[in-house]
């Protein structure tokens, strides 16, 4: 039925009435209706009202009509919304005091729709408004956000890969740096090193050289008295002594450095081998009127080891001389003991000692501390890296401790595979 004709039968039935009372306030009503109306029916989403009893629809708006065009009033919400020439997918969501229905709409162009049912009551009746969303566009959106997401998810676990690549990258190029600057560092530590060695060499070999060469020139003057040509006999032999221990030192250094040192293991009777070190440097001591020890031997008399004894006894010697050099006066004190599957020897002077800035560099090659009390002393700076080359080839280890004024303690471990008794 038309509308005007549906409000005009309604005023009609108003008028002819014999309760005229109530004309005045339906057709207050009468035209609230058309002004809902008029508002629903500018309202871009569909929007019906169904009667919760029956299912019946009791009011839709022209949004809705274009959505369905077969809807009528009292028909079922089932009616429409199953329309299998209209509807090709339904889905169902429940939340708090809301039914959402997804819908798509065939047509000539598919849409989807979500409709939301809200319960509405009084004290007579039970209605349910439904509001019909068009969200085709919202979805089609929604997809593409969701690709545009993926293609940037993929760009950015691309780019997470090339930055831990160039991070990767940039820590070996800073690697290969810090590498590069200490093996710069080195090489400029060497030829300095070298540049003093060759300067200080100059010194130490011109020196016992001059001497040989003079005493020799004075030998072969007539009438030299005899004990005067033994004093210059003794002298020449001490200077080509200094001279042979500069030229071994060399040799020792550079066979180390070119990988041909080797090492020649023997069995090596501890008792003997400290008998033949007092002997060999307890003159030089006793000339400098300074005190030479070996102790704790009692228990190494009948012990034997297995290592080799030259590089032993070259690594001891070298101790002995340096604490001989930097020890004025006092004494000088060999240890040795076997602990632990392990050879001990322990070299201690009360010498004038090391400072401690000096301990770690006193190993370098070449190196010589450069302190006021120290000019005076003779030496190549070779003796402890020679000493400590040595012991690293025999899997040893070196240790010092030191106080300037008091002396110092050298302390070198040697492990043995086993010892014997004889």
């Amino acid at each position: 039925m038309d509308k005007n004709k549906l409000r005009n039968k309604i005023i009609g039935l108003g008028e002819h009435s014999t309760r005229k009372s109530y004309y005045p306030e339906l057709r207050k009503k009468i035209d609230e209706l058309e002004l809902y109306q008029k508002v629903f029916d500018r309202i871009d989403d569909g929007v019906m009202i169904i009667n919760a009893r029956n299912s019946q629809l009791l009011y839709f708006n022209k949004a809705l009509q274009n959505i369905f065009p077969n809807i009528k009033i009292h028909s079922t919400l089932k009616s429409f919304i199953h329309d299998r020439g209209l509807i090709t997918q339904i889905e169902r969501q429940q939340i708090p005091d809301k039914t959402i229905l997804s819908i798509t709409h065939s047509g000539s162009q598919p849409q989807t729709y979500e409709i939301s049912f809200t319960d509405i009551k009084d004290f007579s009746a039970e209605y349910y408004v439904g509001i019909f969303r068009n969200i085709t566009q919202y979805i089609s959106l929604n997809n593409e956000l969701k690709i545009k997401n993926s293609e940037i998810q993929a760009q950015n676990e691309e780019y997470l890969t090339i930055n831990e690549e160039l991070h990767e990258r940039n820590s070996e190029i800073y690697e290969l740096y810090e590498k590069l600057l200490v093996a710069k560092e080195k090489a400029e530590e060497s030829d300095r090193l070298k540049t003093a060695f060759l300067q200080n060499m100059s010194h130490e070999v011109r020196t016992p050289l001059n001497a040989v060469i003079g005493f020799s020139e004075l030998l072969k003057y007539n009438g030299v008295d005899p004990d005067e040509q033994t004093i210059y006999i003794d002298t020449i032999m001490q200077s080509g002594a200094q001279l042979q221990s500069i030229i071994d030192n060399i040799i020792h250094l550079s066979t180390i450095e070119a990988g041909q040192e080797k090492v020649n293991i023997s069995t090596v009777h501890i008792a003997n081998f400290l008998t033949t070190l007092h002997q060999i440097h307890a003159p030089n001591f006793e000339s400098k009127q300074i005190d030479f020890k070996i102790c704790d031997t009692k228990d190494l008399a009948h012990l034997s080891i297995h290592t080799d004894e030259t590089k032993l006894f070259q690594i001891i010697s070298n101790l002995l001389n340096n604490a001989l050099k930097f020890t004025p006066k006092g004494e000088v004190k060999l240890h040795c003991c076997i602990s632990n599957h392990e050879i001990i020897f322990k070299v201690e002077d009360n010498g004038i000692g090391i400072e401690q800035k000096n301990l770690k560099q006193i190993f370098n090659r070449f190196y010589k501390i450069r302190e006021p009390h120290n000019l005076n002393v003779e030496g190549t700076g070779l003796g402890l890296s020679i000493t400590k080359a040595y012991l690293e080839m025999l899997n040893g280890t070196i240790s010092v401790t030191s106080e300037p004024g008091k002396g110092t303690t050298f302390t070198i471990s040697i492990p043995i595979d086993q010892f014997t008794e004889y």
